[in-house]
This record gives structure tokens, C-alpha cells and sequence, in this order.
């Protein structure tokens, strides 16, 4: 795996990443061309979690000493990663502006699936501290636009129930 970061800005991308990715590591596994565009495939998966939604991935194969045996080079180009446009946050009941400091993708950040998953666990870890008990988010959706390479991203939820427990003794101690 060959890795070029044409822009230079996003989280690195390491070679022991995407090798993990692949499913042809074994010495004498049978290559076929659907087997290298499948790998190519899960390597662009990977990347888009990782925000590189402009990532470019080819594979070429090179004759080794034996006749039926090639060596695989992935190249891949990173190209700059998406960054947030919105970060909308809509949760019935409650000012948005509570999250605007504590989440991490606000606009101009790059995005990682990563990052998102964790600005949801930030968002009812904040309703709780509220007060509320088991609020409930949808999955975020995040749309990609490939003219601008930015994401919006909107998350929408219930807030839940408030509960409030009283204590009270039957005697006094």
C-alpha cells in the first residue's frame, strides 16, 4: 500500500491501517481482478468513515520471479478531507445552543465517523445531565456535497422523561 496525502491537512492514514483492511494478505492466495476491486472497495469505505470522501484508490500488479505470482501495490491519493458545513442539533424541547460548545464537528472541522459517533454520545450525555432520563437520538444523517467537499449534519431526538426521585425516611436518625 502506497499512500500519497495530496493536500496534507486531515488525520494521518497509516499503511498497517488500510493492510488490515484487505482480504488478500495470505502468500499464495489466488488474485483475481474482482478480488483487488473488492479490496479497493473496502479501502474506500475505510476512508470515508475517515472523512476522505475525494480518496482515490487504484491497484496495480507486478510479475514477481514465478510466472504465476504477482506482487499488489494499492495506490492511494487522501485528496483533502470533508469538513462540516452545519452540525444542526434538534431535540424536541430543548435550545440547541447547549451543544454548540461541547461537540466536537463544528463547522470547519474535518468530519471522521468517529468524531460523529462520539458528538452523539456528548449529545445525551448533556440531555442527562439535564435531567432527562433515556433520551432517544435517530442516527445522524450526514450529507456529503462533492462540489464543496463539506458535510451537513443533522441529529434529531427526543429528549425523555424527566424524573425526579423524593427520599424521604420513616424515621429520623
Amino acid at each position: 500500500v502506497e499512500i500519497v496525502d495530496a493536500e496534507g491537512d486531515g488525520e494521518s492514514v497509516t499503511e498497517q491501517e488500510l493492510l488490515f483492511r484487505l482480504t488478500l494478505l495470505d502468500p499464495g492466495a489466488v488474485v483475481t481482478e474482482q478480488t483487488l476491486r473488492d479490496n479497493t472497495t473496502l479501502i474506500l469505505e475505510y476512508l470515508r468513515e475517515r472523512g476522505y470522501f475525494k480518496a482515490e484508490v487504484a491497484f496495480t500488479q507486478q510479475p514477481i520471479a514465478n510466472a504465476n505470482e504477482v506482487g499488489v501495490t494499492f495506490r492511494v491519493v487522501l485528496n483533502a478531507p470533508a469538513t462540516v458545513n452545519t452540525f444542526d442539533v434538534r431535540i424536541g424541547g430543548v435550545d440547541a445552543a447547549i451543544f454548540q460548545d461541547e461537540v466536537v464537528l463544528k463547522p470547519g472541522e474535518t468530519f471522521s465517523r468517529d468524531k460523529l459517533n462520539r458528538d452523539e454520545e456528548k449529545i445525551r450525555e448533556i440531555l442527562r445531565g439535564e435531567g432527562y432520563l433515556a433520551p432517544t437520538l435517530s442516527p445522524a444523517r450526514p450529507v456529503y456535497d462533492s462540489d464543496t467537499n463539506k458535510i451537513d449534519i443533522t441529529v434529531i431526538g427526543e429528549r425523555g422523561p424527566v424524573v425526579e426521585v423524593d427520599v424521604e425516611a420513616e424515621r429520623d436518625r
